[in-house]
């Protein structure tokens, strides 16, 4: 188990979904719930094992303005698909996330389920449903081939326009950069140069 998480988290996927192989072969079957879901990662590494993802492309350096919610959230406006989107800056995910009604707004394919996870609303549980974003572009830098999760959003509708977030950028993109957020200056700054590290903290007042 730990293996084919740390796997997953240098996309290595193939060895992953290996790693999670062997792990149900000694899994008790009575954990059906569990099995079932790493039954569905197992699917969706299998899907991403033959692909390149987050191929980052664009200027070293880009900037963006965001928004800052009544939430205290950071609201970012950018391409998803080559369409405007709307997506919230979340250094608390690891993963992208999209909302169900994006996704089929946007086209983002739906390539693996994998039983449900604990939610709020209705029934309190909501399907987890894996996608890939085709491209995202944030300013100048752009970023192909988004793994992401797919699941519904709720309380959307009662939000202020600017606040109505498409999905959540999460670690697994915001790492490929040094991501700098200046909430003074309402800005984000994004960074793969290779003189990046000795760059942090160059904004006063930023969170990195």
């Amino acid at each position: 188990m730990a293996y084919a998480r740390a796997s997953s988290r240098v996309e290595d996927f193939k060895e992953a979904a290996v790693a999670y192989e062997l792990f149900l072969e000694i899994s008790p079957p009575s954990d059906s719930e569990r099995r079932h879901r790493i039954r569905g990662l197992i699917q969706f590494y299998r899907q991403l094992s033959g692909l390149r993802v987050h191929q980052v492309g664009g200027p070293e350096v880009t900037e963006v303005p965001f928004q800052l919610g009544t939430d205290r959230r950071p609201y970012v406006r950018l391409k998803l698909n080559g369409r405007d989107s709307i997506f919230v800056i979340d250094t608390g995910s690891g993963f992208t996330v999209i909302s169900k009604d994006a996704a089929k707004r946007f086209g983002v394919t739906e390539i693996a389920r994998a039983g449900k996870s604990q939610g709020v609303g209705g029934s309190g549980k909501f399907p987890i449903v894996y996608g890939l974003i085709k491209s995202l572009q944030i300013g100048e830098a752009k970023i192909r081939m988004i793994p992401c999760f797919v699941r519904p959003f709720h309380g959307e509708k009662d939000r202020l326009p600017e606040e109505k977030a498409d999905g959540f950028i999460g670690i697994s993109v915001l790492s490929h950069f040094l991501t700098e957020l200046d909430y003074k200056g309402a800005r984000m700054r994004l960074d793969r140069s290779d003189n990046r590290s000795a760059q942090m903290g160059a904004i006063a007042g930023a969170t990195l």
